[in-house]
This record gives C-alpha cells, sequence and structure tokens, in this order.
C-alpha cells in the first residue's frame, strides 16, 4: 500500500516537473521571440538611421559615440543638477507668470493712454527737432559752452533774483509804454546826431 502510495506521489511530481518544464518552454519560446522582435526593430532602426546619415552625408565613428557615451556617463550628477534648475526655473514661472503678465498688459494700457495724450508723438516731434539741432550746431558749441560755464550759471543766478523777476514781469505787463520811452530813447541821439551836422 506504501509502494503504490509512493508511486503515485512520484507519478504526481512527475507530472508537475513535466507541466513546469513545459510553462518555461513556452516562456523560453516567448523570450526567444522578444529578442528576435527587438534585435529586427533595433536592426531596422540602425538601418534606417544609417541610411539618413548617409543622405545626410553625416560620418559618425563609434569611438565619437563611446566617447559621448562615457562623457554622459561622467557628468549625469551635473545632467541631474541642471534638470533640477531648470524644473525650478519653471516653477519659479509658473508662480510669477500671471505677476508678468499683468505688469506687461499694465504698460501697454499707460503706453496707449500716453498714444491718446499725443506724448509719444510730441516725444517723437522732440527728438526729430533735437536731432536737427544737433546737425546743424556748430562742431565747437560745446566746447564754448564749457568755457562760458561760470558765466553762464552766474547769469543765470542773477536771472532767478525774486527782484529782477518781478522787475521783467512789470516791463512786460508796461510794454504799451515801454515802447514809445525805447523809441524816444533812440529817437533823442539820432536828432541830436542830425542836428549837429547842419549846424
Amino acid at each position: 500500500m506504501d509502494k503504490k502510495l509512493d508511486v503515485n506521489n512520484l507519478e504526481q511530481k512527475m507530472d508537475e516537473l513535466l507541466a513546469l518544464s513545459r510553462e518555461f518552454k513556452i516562456k523560453q519560446s516567448c523570450v526567444e521571440d522578444f529578442v528576435k522582435d527587438i534585435n529586427h526593430v533595433g536592426n531596422s532602426a540602425l538601418f534606417s538611421l544609417q541610411e539618413e546619415l548617409e543622405l545626410e552625408n553625416v560620418k559618425v565613428d563609434g569611438r565619437d559615440l563611446k566617447e559621448m557615451m562615457v562623457l554622459l556617463m561622467k557628468n549625469i550628477k551635473n545632467l541631474n543638477t541642471t534638470l533640477r534648475q531648470m524644473d525650478a526655473l519653471t516653477d519659479l514661472w509658473q508662480e510669477t507668470g500671471h505677476v508678468m503678465s499683468s505688469m506687461v498688459m499694465d504698460f501697454t494700457a499707460h503706453a496707449e493712454a500716453l498714444e491718446k495724450k499725443g506724448y509719444i508723438r510730441l516725444s517723437r516731434q522732440a527728438l526729430e527737432v533735437l536731432d536737427r539741432f544737433i546737425e546743424n550746431m556748430p562742431e565747437d558749441t560745446m566746447h564754448k559752452l564749457e568755457q562760458a560755464a561760470p558765466e553762464l550759471a552766474r547769469m543765470t543766478s542773477e536771472l532767478a533774483e525774486p527782484g529782477l523777476i518781478n522787475q521783467g514781469y512789470t516791463l512786460l505787463k508796461k510794454r504799451k509804454m515801454l515802447i514809445p520811452v525805447l523809441g524816444a530813447a533812440w529817437l533823442i541821439p539820432v536828432a541830436l546826431l542830425v542836428a549837429n551836422l547842419f549846424v
């Protein structure tokens, strides 16, 4: 009876081993098929790449590829740092992008308002006038102004005196009287000169 149980047990284990062996063969066949497919796809991609490179007249040396791979492996840490920095910049832009957009919109609105009021046209015209003024100004003008700067500063200081400004304003208000007075002041010496000619 025990022998019969041992034989049955052994047959059962053999069946399990055969089933496992069949599964292993199936898996191994799948893996082999996968490797063949990968190899086929890889070769096709390599040949396609080679054809494209030949069409573009690009020559690739295997040593250059190897050197590139070595450099990439050596600089993985630097590449990771750069990618992290780019990620941080992207986060920063996402956080501040709306602020920058609103600033640009505000600037555009202010520029449009200035354009409507005529400031930009006026500035353009003022620059054109300044450009013509500089083109027609003698070359030594700035040198002369530099030499005359102390006198100009003194004159400006004197003209800025409140009393002198008031006198000028008073004269402007009385310009109707000023013109005959100036005329008389000019005519009297001229008349005296003419009279001396006939004496």
